[in-house]
Order: C-alpha cells, then sequence, then structure tokens
C-alpha cells in the first residue's frame, strides 16, 4: 500500500514477506496470496498483475 499506484516486483514482496534470508515458499505461491487479498479487498481496491514487473495496487477513493 505505501508504494501504491506504483508497481512492486514479486522479489520486494517476497522480502517483505518471508525476508532476505533466501528461504521463500515456490511456485505461485504469491499468486496464490494476491488472488485471496484481491478476494478480500472486494471493490474497495484492484490488485492488478503487471506483466514482467508485478503487482500494482489501485485504491478506490470512495
Amino acid at each position: 500500500m505505501l508504494h501504491a499506484p506504483g508497481v512492486v516486483t514479486d522479489d520486494e514482496l517476497g522480502d517483505a514477506l518471508w525476508g532476505t534470508s533466501g528461504h521463500r515458499p515456490g511456485g505461485n505461491t504469491i499468486a496464490m496470496h494476491v488472488t485471496r487479498l484481491r478476494a478480500r479487498l472486494g471493490s474497495a481496491a484492484v490488485v492488478r498483475r503487471v506483466r514482467g514487473r508485478g503487482y500494482s495496487l489501485t485504491i478506490d477513493p470512495a
């Protein structure tokens, strides 16, 4: 949220969630969490995938 509406890379998200120790879950873990986040945010915000860059969050000012 601090970087909204800028793009946050998968590596930046991984560092924020699991630290920089190198031990991270593999596969689509970040994508899975983003899917759950989208469901919980509903119409309050939009999380979109920026192909090849990362994720962008747009917050509805309502």
